[in-house]
C-alpha cells in the first residue's frame, strides 16, 4: 500500500484491507501454502529492495510486483466479506468473487487512465535525458571506454559500453559504498577509475552534488536538462545530468602527505607502513574499523572534498573522502611491535574542537582541531614502541567537543626509531611552564620584507603542550605603536602548539614592511588563543605578555 505524490494511491486502504482478508479466506480453506508463500515473498522482496539504496528513491519502482498481489488477494476478501466471514455457502462466494473482480478490473481502468499523464510524462523525461546520454556514449564513447553510471539500463544496453553502477545494482560490492553516503561513492570510483562519468551531479538534496564539485567532474563532455514535476516524476534523478571526463590528480595526491612533511621534520628517518583511507569500505574492512555517533549527525555519514592541504608546497590539491564524527572511531593498524609509531591523519577542520588517542587502551595523546574550513589539515601522534603490538594495535580515537563532528579522511602510519635531537642552546624563552620553548629568533630584511625566522622546541621530558594559539609577530614603531604585524600558528599555519611532537620546529613569518617610514623599529611576538585572545605568558616578556626579539632600521 502506498500514495504517489499526494495525488493517488497505489493500492487504496480498502483494497488493502479486502487483500488481508482474502488471505484469511485462504488460510480457513486450507490453502495455507499459497498463503505462506505470498507472505515470504513480500517479506524477502521488501528485504531485497531495502538493501538497494538507503533513501526513498528505488523503493516504489520495485514494489510494483508486490502491488499486484493485493489485486489478486482483494476479490476473495470482498467474498469472504460478504458471505459473514464464513466461507460457504460456496455459490454465493462464486458470485461476489465475479463482481469484485470486475469492480477491480473497473478501479483498474479508471487508475490506469489517471496514471497515463503520469507515465507520458516521464517517458517523455527518459527520452529527453538518459536515453540521449546513451546515443551520445554509443556514438563518441572509445569502444573500450568503462563509464560510472547511476542510471545502468539505458547506459549500459544502448550505449553498448562497459558500465560501472555506483548504486550496486549490477555492480558487485557497489552498494556497500553506496549505501555509505557520497565520500564512499567517490572513493569507489576513484578505486575503479572508470573513464567517463554519466550521472547527476546535485539530486535528492545535494547527493553526489560532492562529487561534481571535483574533479571527478573535471570536463563537461556533454549535458541534458530536463524541467521536471516533482509531484509525477520518478523516472529521473535531477534536472540536470551529464557525461564527465574525470581528472584523477587529485586522488593520487591523497596517497601521501603534503602539508606536514613540509613544515617539520617529524617524519624524518621513518618510513610509511600503512595507510588507512578512511570511507573506503575496503580500506576500512581491512584495518577492522569501526566508527558510532552519538547523536543524529543529520545529512550524510560520508563526504567527498577536493580541497588544498595547509602547509604544502607542491601538490596540494587533494581529492578524498571521509566521514562525519561525534561518538569514536577505532580501528587497528599493520606495523612492526616494539617500535615507535607516529600516526598521521588527514582531517577536514570544519569546526574546532578536541580529540583524544589511545593506542591498545592507553590515553597516548590529546589534539586540538583549530577552525579552518575549506582545506586539509595533517596531525601527528607519537605512539610509544611500548604500545605497538603488531596487527593487534588499536588505535582508538574519541572527540571531547559537544555539538562538532571530527572529520577523518586518511590515517597515515609512520615507523622507526622517533629519536628528537636535543637543543643546543639555552631557550630565549617559555611558554606554559616550559613545555613550549623558544630557542631562536632572527630577524631578515629582504626586498621589503622583514623575515622573521623562529626555533621552537618541545622537550621531550616535560608536559606535552596544550590548546590552539596562534603567534603574533608586532613591528613597534618609535612611538611603541604596532606599525606592521602578521598572525599565524606555528608550522606555517598548520601545527598548534597542543599538536607538536617533542623536537625543534622551524618556522618563518614573513611581514610586508615596504609601506614603513625610515625609522628604527622593535619587534616582539608572543602567543593567544584565537578565541578569547588571552595571552600566554612567556619567560622575561614584558608587561602585555610580549618578548622583545629584536630590532631593525630603515633608512
Amino acid at each position: 500500500m502506498g500514495h504517489f505524490q499526494r495525488r493517488l494511491w497505489y493500492v487504496g486502504p480498502f483494497v488493502a484491507t479486502l487483500a488481508v482478508l482474502g488471505g484469511i479466506a485462504l488460510w480457513l480453506m486450507r490453502q495455507r501454502r499459497i498463503v505462506v508463500f505470498v507472505l515470504l515473498t513480500l517479506v524477502f522482496t521488501a528485504l531485497a529492495i531495502s538493501t538497494l539504496d538507503t533513501a526513498f528513491w528505488h523503493f516504489k519502482r520495485y514494489q510494483m510486483p508486490l502491488i499486484a498481489l493485493f489485486s489478486a488477494f482483494a476479490p476473495l476478501g470482498a467474498a469472504f466479506l460478504a458471505n459473514g466471514f464464513s466461507i460457504s455457502p460456496r455459490w454465493r462466494a462464486r458470485k461476489v468473487l465475479l463482481v469484485a473482480a470486475g469492480a477491480s478490473v473497473a478501479v483498474t481502468l479508471v487508475i490506469s487512465w489517471r496514471f497515463a499523464p503520469a507515465y507520458a510524462a516521464n517517458t517523455g523525461y527518459v527520452a529527453a535525458q538518459p536515453l540521449l546520454m546513451a546515443r551520445w556514449l554509443f556514438e563518441n564513447a572509445p569502444d573500450e571506454a568503462a563509464v560510472a553510471v547511476h542510471d545502468v539500463g539505458a547506459m549500459r544496453y544502448l550505449g553498448e559500453r562497459t558500465t560501472l553502477d555506483i548504486v550496486g545494482l549490477t555492480t558487485p560490492g557497489a552498494a556497500d559504498y553506496w549505501r555509505n553516503g557520497p565520500g564512499s561513492v567517490g572513493e569507489f570510483i576513484d578505486a575503479q577509475r572508470p573513464d567517463l562519468i554519466a550521472s547527476y551531479g546535485e539530486g535528492h538534496g545535494l547527493g553526489l552534488g560532492y562529487l561534481a564539485a571535483t574533479d571527478l567532474y573535471a570536463e563537461t563532455l556533454a549535458e541534458y536538462r530536463v524541467t521536471l514535476d516533482p509531484a509525477i516524476n520518478v523516472a529521473l534523478a535531477a534536472e540536470l545530468q551529464g557525461i564527465y571526463l574525470p581528472d584523477y590528480t587529485a586522488a593520487d595526491n591523497a596517497n601521501q602527505l603534503s602539508g606536514l612533511p613540509n613544515v617539520a621534520a617529524y617524519l624524518d628517518g621513518l618510513t610509511r607502513v600503512d595507510i588507512l583511507d578512511v570511507a573506503d569500505i575496503q580500506s576500512e574492512r581491512a584495518h577492522n574499523y569501526l566508527w558510532r555517533n552519538d547523536e543524529l549527525p543529520g545529512g550524510f555519514p560520508t563526504e567527498y572534498y577536493q580541497f588544498d592541504t595547509l602547509g604544502c608546497a607542491a601538490n596540494c590539491s587533494v581529492m578524498d573522502g571521509g566521514r562525519r564524527i561525534n561518538g569514536e572511531e577505532r580501528f587497528s593498524i599493520h606495523a612492526t611491535p616494539g617500535e615507535d609509531v607516529v600516526l598521521v591523519t588527514r582531517l577536514h577542520p570544519a569546526n574546532a574542537g578536541r580529540y583524544q588517542v589511545f593506542a591498545s587502551g592507553e590515553l597516548v595523546a590529546e589534539r586540538v582541531v583549530p577552525m579552518l574550513p575549506g582545506a586539509f589539515l595533517e596531525v601527528p601522534v607519537l605512539i610509544p614502541g611500548s604500545l605497538v603490538m603488531g596487527d593487534a594495535t588499536e588505535i582508538r580515537i574519541v572527540p571531547v567537543s559537544e555539538g562538532n563532528f571530527y572529520m577523518p579522511y586518511t590515517h597515515f602510519v609512520y615507523q622507526g626509531h622517533y629519536a628528537p635531537s636535543a637543543p643546543q642552546n639555552t631557550p630565549l624563552s617559555s611558554f606554559q611552564n616550559g613545555s613550549i620553548q623558544l630557542l631562536a629568533a632572527e630577524l631578515a630584511l629582504q626586498d621589503g620584507v622583514l623575515q622573521v625566522r623562529l626555533n621552537w622546541n618541545q622537550p621531550a621530558d616535560l608536559p606535552r603542550p596544550t590548546g590552539d594559539y596562534v603567534i603574533f609577530v608586532h613591528v613597534l614603531g618609535e612611538d611603541g605603536s604596532i606599525a606592521a604585524q602578521a598572525d599565524r600558528r606555528p608550522g606555517n599555519g598548520t601545527l598548534p602548539p597542543g599538536n607538536w611532537l617533542p623536537g625543534q620546529l622551524a618556522d618563518q613569518l614573513d611581514i610586508s614592511i615596504s609601506h614603513l617610514p625610515p625609522g628604527t623599529y622593535d619587534v616582539v611576538l608572543g602567543l593567544f588563543d584565537p578565541v578569547t585572545f588571552e595571552r600566554l605568558v612567556p619567560v622575561n616578556g614584558d608587561e602585555s605578555n610580549r618578548l622583545h626579539i629584536g630590532s631593525f632600521a630603515l633608512d
